[in-house]
């Protein structure tokens, strides 16, 4: 099998270890051999814990780039595969499209609901920055009433979602503590990882819900 090379590795692909699926969701900011994926497996092979309990759905993880070479590369998730029942399945192409770079609000987001199976929200995290500064330039800077922006960005995000869905938050508490922040939704989070001061939190919406 032909080793995958690191170039290829982009967010929201599917890989298949032969175990379980690996859905990569981001890249790491401080180590740039390591991505970070939401792994996914099946119920009818779940993970064995060292305390002997069996385990499955969906946990976050951080997976070197390297651990991929060998995998199966499968897809990209919300555009040919969907998870339903535990299985991983394909998604039927009617028709070729393609999905071009947008600018636009974040608080009214110019798509249908339920459009996509998985969504990233990465807002501006900091308050005490010059508005001329390089990190408020480069990152943004949260505004004057940023709860409620946080709230109707939020909203719009799992709006788009489709039931079965994961959305991931990715925060920084440097400014704002990480729990002011999600007590602001009305959705409760599914897991969530810690680096440092950067948080990767995971919603899935529910297909019943």
């Amino acid at each position: 099998m032909k080793l995958v090379e690191i170039k290829d590795v982009r967010v929201g692909q599917i890989w298949d270890n032969g175990n379980n699926f690996l859905i990569i969701t981001g890249f790491s900011e401080y180590e740039p051999e390591m991505v970070h994926s939401v792994t996914y497996v099946p119920e009818d092979k779940p993970i064995t814990l060292k305390s002997g309990k069996k385990v499955a759905g969906l946990m976050y993880s951080s997976t070197s780039k390297n651990s991929l070479e060998g995998s199966k590369l499968i897809g990209k998730l919300g555009i040919t595969h969907r998870i339903e029942d535990g299985k991983l399945v394909e998604i039927p192409r009617t028709a070729e499209f393609q999905i071009d770079d947008v600018i636009g609000d974040f608080k009214n987001i110019n798509f249908p609901d339920e459009s996509f199976y998985l969504v990233i929200f990465d807002p501006p995290h900091l308050i005490k920055l010059g508005e001329n500064s390089w990190l408020s330039i480069k990152y943004g800077k949260l505004p004057k009433y940023w709860q409620s922006e946080l709230k109707q960005g939020f909203n719009e995000c799992w709006r788009i979602l489709k039931k079965g869905g994961t959305l991931l938050f990715k925060w920084n508490e440097t400014d704002v503590p990480v729990k002011t922040v999600i007590d602001l939704f009305e959705v409760e989070p599914l897991l969530f990882n810690k680096r440092d001061k950067t948080h990767w939190i995971v919603y899935f919406k529910e297909i019943t819900g």
